[in-house]
């Protein structure tokens, strides 16, 4: 896909009937930025342009007739079986059509005011003394904690999420069965106490 030979398609393209503007486009779709190179198989024409195959024939018939397209150096579908191979075709990319002044980007506006352009020479207007404006800051963010902190943080909220016991604190004895729970208060011995499951 080109984008010069869509835009020269689209836009620049002297004489281009009514019926051949699609066709004209799938071409321009297919081929390199100098125009050259579009090898469409007519059933994709076809399917671009919402024409039947017989159609799209005119239609490039058409497009050889007026020169806007040519036929193309064939070794571009030399790879493809002879009984499959499509025609390849060049744009006619150097046969431009003047393109209206009211369509040009910098034409001026035809009806209503004129935009008012400013001056590039004049001093800039100063502003009256005053205590300038100062917009509020926006508010900080809290800072993104990684590593072993953001484990441990992430740990200690899903242990207050299940209900576990927090850790015991550094000195007091912990269970020998079970790791982390202090001696005297050792939940999971005291399930197995009442009959729980392990």
């Amino acid at each position: 896909m080109s984008v010069e030979a869509l835009t020269w398609a689209f836009n620049e393209a002297p004489d281009v009937r009514k019926c051949c503007v699609p066709v004209l486009l799938g071409l321009a779709n297919h081929a390199h930025a100098n125009g050259k190179g579009a090898y469409p198989g007519q059933k994709l024409l076809a399917h671009y342009a919402r024409k039947t195959v017989r159609a799209t024939q005119d239609c490039l018939k058409h497009l050889l007739e007026d020169k806007l397209i040519a036929r193309g150096d064939q070794r571009h579908v030399a790879y493809i079986p002879a009984d499959r191979r499509p025609v390849v075709y060049n744009l006619a990319m150097h046969r431009k059509r003047e393109v209206p002044v009211d369509l040009l980007p910098e034409a001026e506006p035809v009806s209503g005011k004129a935009a008012a352009v400013p001056d590039m020479h004049e001093e800039p207007v100063q502003e009256p003394a005053g205590e300038p404006e100062v917009e509020p800051a926006p508010p900080a963010r809290p800072a993104k904690v990684t590593g072993l902190a953001a484990f441990k943080a992430a740990r200690q909220k899903l242990d207050e999420k299940r209900g576990a016991a927090n850790p015991p604190a550094s000195g007091t004895k912990t269970c020998r069965t079970h790791r982390g729970q202090p001696a005297h208060n050792c939940t999971p011995c005291k399930s197995e106490a009442l009959g729980g499951v392990k």
